[in-house]
């Protein structure tokens, strides 16, 4: 199997329950690298209530490195604050400039900071470090990567670390080209009101010795989910009946500033207006199942749902479920009988509604989104679960 085309190459598993198992994980080759990217400051920007902007930043990078060479297939995972991406060598010297122009457009565009780092993958495995990677069928046009191994976490937390995180980031030397394509990042959908009673956010990191025995923590977490909210079906945070297009200026917002890489001036003014004339548009596409541009929008919705990441796997599992309080009521008497085994880490955070950010390769055919819960989502858990895995490491 050649380095190049190693993810393209890989055999999509069939369910996402297999996803989570590393043991069905391949090694990354050698010879990638990692690409990180994380907002530094994003607590305090998601309690200013400046989520969207961060989910914005986060996900508009990711597009910019699959931009670097599309036809390049590369394994992501959207963070909701930042993202981990994997790329053969030969997109590393565009990787940096697309990254250093993500960094311009999140300082100048929405006033945040973002971290970029590129590691090269030897350096994680060269220390015993396992960098897992998987592809699941998640439609029947979209793949989803999953990671799994320590080397992920050891790669987050390195950089992030002010001394030994110093030689991995991305920083403007004059020897590369600062310049990023942010094409297909789009941001134009409503929030998404909760079909019973809210949105929650979960993740779950087991803490087992074993790479089985991770794989057993995991299956049975799933099948709890299943026994306490159902099918996939009753629990998945997005409907077609309640996806609508926004026309709202200060939602379009993010994707305007992405596109004009600004946050002021005619050509953010007159994409925002531009942007809103297309929402308008499509909401007619959809209502009225028009065929525009060769696309038959009234099947677009259905799509939307099938191609959104509302699970995921990075090493810890990672999903927003649509529920009632009774529901995540009985999930929190599970996860915390789990963690008072010993067994896991958890963190939740409920939402009144789902927010989506999206990626489009090919309208109507190719297009993924990310889902997570508004007012914090994934980087609210994440607190709770940071400090549970701390005080689990004080207890060893």
């Amino acid at each position: 199997m050649g380095t190049r085309n190693f993810y393209r190459d890989l055999k999509p598993l069939p369910s996402f329950v297999e996803a989570t198992n590393g043991s069905l994980h391949e090694s990354l080759p050698e010879d990638w690298w990692l690409v990180l990217a994380d907002v530094t400051g994003s607590t305090a920007a998601i309690e200013s209530g400046r989520y969207k902007d961060v989910n914005t930043v986060a996900a508009a990078t990711i597009m910019a490195v699959i931009n670097v060479d599309r036809q390049s297939e590369i394994p992501f995972i959207f963070g909701g604050d930042g993202t981990s991406i994997a790329i053969p060598p030969h997109m590393v010297e565009g990787a940096k400039g697309a990254l250093l122009a993500s960094k311009q457009m999140a300082r100048d565009g929405f006033n945040l900071d973002l971290r970029v780092a590129l590691m090269p993958a030897k350096e994680i495995l060269r220390r015993d470090l396992r960098l897992g990677v998987c592809k699941y069928r998640l439609s029947a046009t979209v793949n989803q990567a999953s990671f799994s191994g320590f080397g992920w976490s050891w790669a987050e937390s390195t950089m992030k670390d002010p001394v030994i995180g110093a030689p991995f980031l991305v920083v403007d030397d004059g020897s590369v080209k600062v310049d990023a394509d942010f094409t297909g990042f789009e941001c134009r959908w409503k929030p998404v009101k909760a079909r019973l009673e809210s949105k929650l956010a979960i993740i779950v990191q087991s803490t087992a010795k074993t790479p089985d025995q991770h794989s057993q923590i995991y299956e049975e977490f799933l099948a709890e989910i299943k026994e306490i909210y159902g099918d996939v079906n009753h629990y998945h945070p997005l409907a077609e009946s309640r996806l609508g297009l926004t026309m709202n200026l200060a939602r379009l917002r993010g994707e305007a500033i992405v596109r004009s890489k600004n946050r002021s001036g005619l050509s953010y003014f007159f994409g925002t207006v531009r942007l809103c004339f297309i929402s308008l548009i499509g909401s007619l596409a959809f209502n009225f199942n028009l065929k525009l541009a060769g696309v038959r929008w009234g099947k677009y919705k259905r799509e939307v749902v099938e191609n959104t990441d509302f699970r995921k796997f990075d090493g810890a599992l990672k999903m927003v479920v649509d529920g009632t309080g009774r529901q995540e009521e009985k999930l929190n008497q599970y996860l915390e009988n789990q963690y008072r085994q010993r067994r896991l880490v958890y963190g939740l955070h409920r939402s009144p509604e789902a927010i989506m950010t999206c990626l489009v390769f090919t309208p109507g055919q190719d297009h993924a989104h990310f889902v997570d819960g508004s007012n914090g989502g994934y980087a609210i858990a994440a607190k709770g679960l940071k400090k549970q895995l701390a005080e689990f490491k004080r207890q060893s």
